[in-house]
């Protein structure tokens, strides 16, 4: 998966917790904007880019698993 598909996906997670009417269902979508933060995290610390320290604040913790 490529940089700007994660970017995406991570807003419709959010877009989705957001609109949810269901506070459990809300934080299912949180817990994936979470977990694709954590790979937007790790991909772009993989390309050296300073951006990373701010998306690893937000994301959940978890091991790297991207493929950059």
């Amino acid at each position: 998966m490529d940089l700007n598909s994660l970017y995406s996906s991570h807003q419709v997670a959010l877009m989705r917790a957001a609109a949810s009417g269901c506070r459990s269902l809300g934080g299912v979508h949180l817990a994936a904007a979470e977990a694709l933060a954590a790979r937007i995290a790790c991909f772009q610390d993989r390309l050296g880019a300073s951006a990373s320290t701010g998306w690893a604040a937000i994301a959940a913790p978890a091991g790297c698993e991207c493929a950059a």
